[in-house]
């Protein structure tokens, strides 16, 4: 009886890190702001960690408000290549800075919870790393519950 749940629990670690690996993989294979909503989401989370929910209205975007963020949050603008797959991803070499300033967000009306750990991202130094340990923060909840899961499943 030992033996197969040693086996089972062996089977669900290393399932675990299998998935662990993919995310990994998405999170670092993936060129920034890749989703068309990713930067939006950047935004809202930086702000959402500087204690800001509610922004400056934007005019003629419905929705959309704006908050002071570093300025590696939300660039390169996912109109470089998200939306149009003739657009190389070459054009995402925007160059990237802490230096603060104005971007737009329409998601700063979602739950908190979602954008509290990637927004904590906004705070490194390294503007480049900024980007991927964001998506890192982002996965970390989700590839934990999954563990979870995975565990009790195999346990019973």
């Amino acid at each position: 009886m030992h033996r197969l749940r040693d086996a089972l629990v062996s089977r669900s670690a290393w399932l675990i890190v299998a998935v662990a690996l993919i995310v990994l993989m998405h999170v670092l294979g993936s060129p920034r702001n890749v989703g068309p909503d990713e930067a939006s989401h950047q935004v809202g989370a930086a702000a959402l960690v500087r204690g800001e929910r509610e922004g400056v209205p934007v005019p003629g975007m419905a929705g959309v408000e704006s908050f002071e963020v570093p300025g590696m949050v939300g660039l390169p603008s996912p109109s470089c290549f998200a939306l149009d797959p003739d657009i190389p991803v070459a054009c995402s070499e925007t160059p990237l800075s802490t230096t603060p300033r104005l971007a737009g967000s329409s998601s700063q009306n979602y739950p908190p919870y979602a954008l509290a750990l990637p927004g904590l991202a906004s705070f490194v130094p390294w503007p480049y790393a900024y980007a991927y340990l964001a998506r890192l923060l982002s996965a970390a909840i989700p590839v934990l519950l999954l563990g979870v899961a995975l565990h009790f499943a195999h346990s019973r």
